[in-house]
């Protein structure tokens, strides 16, 4: 099997509501998303000589982290420069209402469970599956690194 790998980085801060250490605190992070797919039997890429067209896949990473437009899919909200929080989390309320004068609200993205890298790694595998799967393309692993040292990996693992 062949498999093609693209990355990108976007900037977020977030922050882990019951964690013991500095985490709990809003911080930022440059993170850096990387995707590697494989190709589906029988895949609807035009080129039988590739997987899929790194220009492909890198609008469909952008449609996921910048909130750009795919096919004809509505934007996806956008990941990069934004604060992603738990949907609970009563800190969301407080920065809508804080910047609320400053014309546009601040960019939250709200998560159903703890926006830890593994939450989030996870949550970007199913978006990008969701994608790329009409193109005949199959997601093998994506690793999303928080920083240059620490990093959460989703690996598609077929039961053997």
């Amino acid at each position: 099997m062949i498999t093609v790998t693209k990355e990108i980085r976007f900037e977020a801060a977030h922050r882990l509501r019951f964690h013991k250490g500095a985490c709990r605190n809003i911080h930022g992070h440059s993170y850096l998303l990387r995707v590697t797919v494989s190709a589906m039997p029988k895949s609807k890429h035009p080129d039988p000589n590739m997987v899929i067209d790194f220009g492909v896949l890198k609008k469909v990473m952008l449609a996921v982290t910048h909130g750009e437009e795919f096919g004809d899919l509505p934007p996806i909200q956008s990941w990069d420069h934004s604060v992603i929080l738990h949907e609970d989390d009563y800190l969301a309320a407080v920065l809508r209402v804080a910047t609320a004068d400053q014309g546009e609200p601040i960019n939250i993205v709200r998560l159903t469970r703890e926006p830890t890298v593994e939450n989030m790694v996870e949550i970007f595998a199913g978006l990008f599956d969701r994608l790329l799967a009409p193109l005949g393309v199959e997601i093998e692993k994506v690793g999303l690194w928080e920083t240059a040292t620490s990093y959460a990996v989703w690996d598609r693992m077929e039961p053997t």
